[in-house]
Order: C-alpha cells, then sequence, then structure tokens
C-alpha cells in the first residue's frame, strides 16, 4: 500500500468508518475486482383456475413462452409459489369469482420440474395459500420441489434458509409464513 492510502485509511478508521476504511485501503493497494450477480426477482407465480386450464390445452411450455429467456440470462431466479403442489383435483378451476373455492389453489406435480425448466431456481412457499390443502399439502409441496432440484424458503413446518454463492458474492435468502391453518 503506498503511503497515501495508509494515511487515508488512517485518518477514516479514527473516526470509525471501519469499511470505509477497508475499501480505501484496498482501493490504493490494488485494483479492485468487481464481482456482480443478477438476481431476478418475479411475483406470484399461480398455476390454477384459468391458468391450469391453459396449460392444459396448449401445454405447460406456453406459459413461459414470453419470458423464459429473460429468466434464463439471470444468475439466479426467485418466485413466490403461491399454493401447493399436491396431488388433488383443483376446487378454483370453474368456480365461482369470489366464491371460497375460488381462493383454494392446488398446483400439479409437474410444476415443480416446470419451474426448473424455466430457470426458476428458488420458491418461495411462506405465502397464504400454502396451506390450502394442509401440511400434507406442504409436506408434497417440498417432495415436489426437491425432486426437481428447486431451492425453497418460507417453509411453515421446518425453518429453511437458502445459502447461495453466485459469482463469488454470498447471498442469504429467508422468508416466513405467518398464516396459519
Amino acid at each position: 500500500m503506498n503511503v497515501i492510502g495508509l494515511f487515508l485509511a488512517s485518518i477514516l478508521s479514527l473516526f470509525n468508518f471501519t469499511q470505509l476504511a477497508a475499501t480505501s485501503a484496498a482501493f490504493f493497494d490494488m485494483p479492485v475486482e468487481e464481482r456482480q450477480a443478477t438476481v431476478l426477482f418475479v411475483g406470484d407465480m399461480m398455476f390454477d383456475r384459468s391458468v391450469r386450464t391453459t396449460a392444459e390445452r396448449s401445454g405447460e411450455d406456453f406459459l413461459f413462452s414470453c419470458i423464459s429467456s429473460t429468466l434464463a440470462n439471470a444468475d439466479l431466479t426467485i418466485a413466490n409459489l403461491e399454493g401447493p403442489i399436491t396431488d388433488n383435483p383443483s376446487r378454483s378451476v370453474g368456480s365461482a369469482i369470489g366464491s371460497p373455492d375460488n381462493f383454494v389453489f392446488t398446483f400439479p406435480r409437474s410444476t415443480a420440474a416446470l419451474l426448473k425448466e424455466h430457470h426458476i431456481d428458488l420458491v418461495s412457499i411462506g405465502n397464504n395459500h400454502i396451506l390450502n390443502f394442509g401440511y400434507s399439502g406442504v409436506r408434497t409441496t417440498v417432495q415436489a420441489l426437491e425432486e426437481a432440484e428447486v431451492g425453497y424458503i418460507g417453509d411453515p413446518i421446518g425453518d429453511t434458509v437458502a445459502l447461495r454463492t453466485i459469482n463469488g458474492i454470498p447471498f442469504a435468502f429467508i422468508a416466513y409464513n405467518e398464516f396459519d391453518d
């Protein structure tokens, strides 16, 4: 480190700017290696109601046809899985808008593999619909996600924190579920 860098780091450390002091010292000592990661957060992914019937009619890949390349360009893509993956029949397909069944979701078992295929790497299940089919629905969701190698956070049964290192940058992702069955 040259004299200017040492002097600047010493002054900054006197004022308890430790992080800035370390940054300044490193800046004057050697070129800073810039690391970048593209983390894409997408919103609710719901695969029931009319989305389910569209997938049945046009194929599941159709649902991602306009966004798949965008998802593929990110280093990590995270979404909110707005319901459980189960073997139960849909209660919301064909239900009256505003009726209780219209707000009860279940997604086909193929959903987890579909997410993986279209570059969804991590999902939050910490939301108000994950318990639509009780704790057995949570367990089948977790099992399907694990089989497809899609990470998850917000498990209401167990604590889940997803730790990822992307391009040398450490990340921790957490979510929680405040809703009770």
